[in-house]
């Protein structure tokens, strides 16, 4: 073995630090471990982990020595890659744009990139070791720290499974929040949960301009409803009224004919239907355009009545319900859940292909429900609500002023309900994601 080894030792490409090592301890009749890098035969570069032990006789002299090679190469080179992804990651967490921190099961920060630091407002030695959830993670309610048991990042970083937040308050070392969407991911080792990385964006500017996004739709909505106010009433008070004296004209017109005049009064009796027919549109576009049952009566009255033209019109059944729902409603909400029900019920009608339908309007807790249900032909509400339809899009806008939720569930030939709730306490208006 001593023979095989210091053959091996003499290869030109042996590490001269590893050999002169092991010639020391060979002199000293010590024990010595090296990790040696030769080449074999075919030129392959080879990792070997060599101890050399002296051999003790019972008198206590050295009478030889033993040589254990362990190859390592696939060790070395799974160190070698991992190294490689150790400085990848690390230039990867420096460049990226989005803040990534890791944390312990205790909280503790065990990384942290740039950007977050920057974000936060600390630097990144200030944050190692420290409690993450007392340094960023604060009450929305009342802007104090997260107690250990209720902070949700830390929480997800005990149990597992990924965590995503759309609408979160990260806090900077100066105290001013700022609005972020974060992602928690778990960091597994030997089967147990260890820690989390957290991944998080700050949503200051595109917050900024959702706001600015919904004042200009809001604005675009009200000058709607004041045009359809305005175009209502030219309906109702001129158009309505000349179509109403035109019909009284046809009448007398009729009783001015002699009975031998049979084909004439036909005639005008045909006009006169026609007019009349004209009037009701009129006046139930009037309606549609600006419902003043809305104004005086209240929601749920406001719907029966357009649920009860719709039928007429329409020739279909509706099976329209309210349940306790109050007169006094704000108006933006009133008004919404009107224009949502006249959109979803007449799109209904148009592509379901039922006869039948169901409406519903109930009061839920802290909010207005309504239920549109027809057992028609359905569609794909994936690619419906991510399409660019008029009257989902139309909705959705509307909804997103009130902070109400829209949710569809359709299947082809399975029918389609239309499910929409406003919430009416300001908390929870202001909390809803639209």
């Amino acid at each position: 073995i001593l023979g095989y080894t210091y053959r091996f030792l003499q290869e030109p490409d042996t590490d001269p630090k590893a050999f002169v090592e092991i010639r020391r301890a060979l002199r000293e009749n010590r024990e010595c471990r090296v990790v040696m890098k030769n080449y074999g035969q075919d030129g392959s570069a080879r990792w070997n982990d060599v101890m050399i032990a002296p051999i003790h006789s019972p008198m206590g002299e050295v009478t030889h020595f033993v040589g254990v090679l362990t190859d390592i190469t696939d060790r070395k080179h799974a160190e070698e890659v991992l190294k490689r992804l150790r400085v990848q990651n690390e230039m990867i967490l420096n460049s990226a744009g989005e803040g990534i921190y890791g944390m312990d099961r205790k909280g503790n920060t065990t990384f942290v990139n740039p950007a977050a630091a920057k974000m936060l407002g600390w630097e990144a030695h200030e944050l190692l070791g420290r409690p993450i959830h007392t340094v960023a993670h604060h009450s929305k309610e009342d802007g104090s720290h997260y107690p250990e048991a209720s902070c949700p990042i830390l929480s997800s970083a005990r149990e597992g499974g990924v965590h995503r937040a759309a609408d979160e308050v990260f806090w900077r070392k100066d105290g001013r929040s700022f609005p972020v969407e974060y992602i928690t991911n778990p960091i597994h080792e030997g089967g147990s949960i260890i820690g989390a990385v957290v991944t998080f964006t700050d949503i200051t500017e595109r917050k900024k301009a959702e706001e600015i996004r919904s004042r200009l739709l809001e604005q675009v909505i009200s000058a709607q409803e004041e045009e359809r106010g305005r175009i209502a009433r030219e309906l109702h008070d001129d158009i309505n009224q000349r179509m109403a004296l035109l019909a009284a004209n046809l009448e007398r017109a009729k009783e001015a004919l002699s009975a031998s005049e049979g084909r004439a009064r036909t005639l005008v009796e045909q006009a006169s239907q026609s007019v009349a027919d004209l009037g009701s549109d009129i006046q139930s576009l009037s309606h549609r355009l600006h419902s003043s049952k809305l104004e005086y009566l209240g929601l749920a009255a406001a719907c029966a009545v357009f649920c009860r033209e719709i039928s007429e019109r329409q020739n279909v059944e509706i099976d329209f319900q309210s349940n306790a729902v109050p007169k006094a409603l704000p108006k933006e909400i009133s008004l919404c859940l009107f224009r949502v029900l006249q959109e979803a019920l007449l799109n209904a009608i148009k592509h379901s292909g039922a006869q039948r339908f169901e409406v519903s309007l109930t009061n839920v807790s802290n909010g207005i429900e309504l239920r549109v249900h027809d057992s028609g032909i359905g569609f794909d509400p994936e690619k419906a609500m991510t399409g660019h339809g008029l009257g989902l899009t139309s909705m959705r806008e509307r909804l997103k002023l009130v902070d109400g939720r829209l949710s569809i569930e359709s299947r082809l030939h399975a029918g389609t309900t239309i499910h929409v709730r406003v919430p009416l306490a300001p908390q929870a208006r202001s909390a809803a994601i639209g």
